[in-house]
């Protein structure tokens, strides 16, 4: 399944990955979120400027948003200073894996660069003003971060963005009505629900005669978070899909987003 995620998830990048060979790096403002597709990810981080900033990534979030100023090649390398874990060792849930991170904030305050190859890198684009992206960590794959345009407003609080992994045309219904997402696209939705209530998620193949069932559950519905479908082809033949589903707690209004994390070089 990783592998069609891959594929899939590389076609919305579209012209957002520019060939870093073409010219050299500038600086670029980004606004950023990002999550693991892999294992929980401690023991990193990215240069601004001489020092790097240490970031925790797990699996079942997104990072806070914070705001990258620097190489408009982006990369994430491993730091001398910070936390690391190993395979095996991820934390049980978020609870823990909130405060193992919150440890390692305390105990690393300042990172150097290891001198090691890149965990994954992206070339951000330049001359569009700042950017606003959820990035996806997926080491090994190609060059390890696949990106997906976040601009505000366009998948506000509230809302879900399914994203079709599936070779197949989706049906997704909810309170709100029926609507239609295409192979390798993804559709925002606001579902129709009162805050703290449970609706109902049909999702459906729509290729198939009479828009045969994939999937169908109970969702509770809070207006502070956004959730992120990763909607995948179930076991093969049974026309089911599997649903990698990621919350998003938005900041409240009028609340900047974090510079930096960590507890590294700039902090304020």
């Amino acid at each position: 399944m990783k592998s069609k995620l891959t594929a899939a998830l590389a076609l919305c990048i579209g012209s957002l990955l520019a060939k870093g060979a073409d010219q050299p790096p500038t600086t670029v403002e980004a606004h950023l979120k990002l999550i693991s597709l892999a294992d929980p990810l401690l023991g990193y981080g990215f240069m601004q400027g001489k020092k790097a900033t240490g970031i925790v990534i797990v699996t079942d979030m997104f990072t806070e948003e914070f705001i990258y100023r620097g190489s408009s090649h982006f990369e994430l390398i491993p730091v001398n200073g910070a936390a690391k874990v190993t395979k095996g060792d991820a934390p049980p849930n978020s609870v823990e894996k909130a405060k193992r991170a919150a440890e390692a904030r305390a105990t690393a305050r300042e990172f150097e660069s290891a001198g090691k190859p890149p965990l994954a890198w992206l070339d951000l684009p330049v001359k569009q003003g700042p950017l606003h992206l959820l990035l996806m960590v997926n080491p090994g794959k190609e060059n390890g971060i696949l990106a997906i345009q976040d601009p505000p407003g366009a998948f506000p609080a509230g809302t879900n963005r399914y994203f079709n992994l599936c070779p197949f045309r989706l049906a997704i219904r909810t309170p709100s009505g029926t609507q239609f997402v295409e192979p390798n696209n993804s559709k925002v939705i606001r579902p129709g629900s009162k805050p703290f209530e449970y609706y109902s998620l049909e999702i459906l193949n729509a290729t198939a005669p009479d828009e045969q069932p994939a999937f169908s559950g109970r969702v509770f519905h809070t207006e502070n978070i956004r959730k992120l479908y990763l909607i995948s082809p179930g076991l093969a033949g049974t026309g089911g899909v599997t649903l990698k589903v990621v919350e998003d707690r938005m900041l409240a209004p009028n609340k900047p987003a974090v510079q930096l994390v960590e507890n590294g070089p700039g902090k304020k």
